[in-house]
């Protein structure tokens, strides 16, 4: 049976389609046809490691193989589901982007399918209530928990070594797609046998009848959404997010080594 040597966790909303279409263009590496499985955050979990293998079957010779799954992150014991599998000697990509704009990208997405009803602010206040409804209002609705980074990441660090974690910021990978592509495979150890050109990152573009419906749920946004694809969240409530997740930027900062400052600005 042939199974993953790497996984992308996530985050959702920063780029993990992109990267899935950008990496299957890679010759050594396999991806199955379907991007995100959930076999470890649902109940196909329960049907074994022999189905799980069979979404690699055609594989073949390839050096790398990965499943590229955003919710494995969130989900609480998808870490340890992970460590007690067969799978020996994984390596780990995660894409962070700015929880403010993760959050809002998120709600934008929720609500063109029509499954939000509520303002960005709104939602902010209603989300603790809300995703303790039910697993799927949970998935549906974390706009602003998904945010909390250090607390997912730590979890993986409790089963996995920190050196099998790639981390990359959302706001780099989309202006330097072939760097970012590069670096990824010296981190899988395949060779990047092309260049690649930039690909555009699906966007939450809201049609004219979207931006007005919209408008009625985010006062203040009207001419703002005649003009624009996709709108930007209030300025008073950003400054309010800032400083909802300050102190797990900072931490974050220091777990990954990196510097966040620019989502702090």
């Amino acid at each position: 049976m042939k199974f993953p040597n790497f996984f992308c966790i996530g985050v959702q909303k920063a780029g993990t389609t992109l990267l899935y279409e950008l990496l299957k263009e890679i010759d050594d590496i396999y991806l199955p046809s379907k991007k995100e499985l959930h076999f470890f955050d649902t109940q196909e979990y329960n049907k074994g490691w022999e189905w799980y293998a069979h979404y690699f079957q055609d594989a073949s010779d390839k050096k790398s193989i990965g499943e590229i799954t955003p919710s494995y992150i969130l989900i609480n014991d998808v870490a340890e589901k992970i460590s007690n599998s067969p799978m020996q000697g994984l390596k780990f990509i995660v894409i962070l982007r700015n929880p403010m704009e993760r959050a809002y990208s998120h709600y934008v997405m929720r609500y063109r399918k029509g499954e939000e009803e509520y303002s960005f602010e709104e939602s902010f206040q209603l989300e603790k209530d809300r995703i303790e409804e039910s697993t799927e209002a949970y998935r549906k609705y974390s706009y602003f928990k998904r945010g909390f980074y250090s607390t997912q990441i730590e979890e993986y660090f409790k089963y996995f070594n920190e050196k099998q974690f790639y981390f990359i910021l959302f706001e780099d990978f989309v202006k330097n797609q072939d760097h970012y592509i590069g670096e990824v495979c010296h981190f899988l150890g395949v060779k990047k046998n092309i260049t690649i050109k930039p690909k555009k990152i699906h966007s939450s573009y809201l049609t004219f009848q979207d931006k007005l419906q919209f408008s009625k749920l985010n006062k203040r946004y009207f001419w703002q959404l005649l003009a624009k694809g996709y709108p930007d969240m209030k300025n008073t409530f950003k400054e309010e997010l800032r400083e909802y997740y300050r102190d797990d930027i900072k931490k974050l900062e220091q777990l990954i080594n990196k510097d966040l400052s620019i989502w702090l600005q």
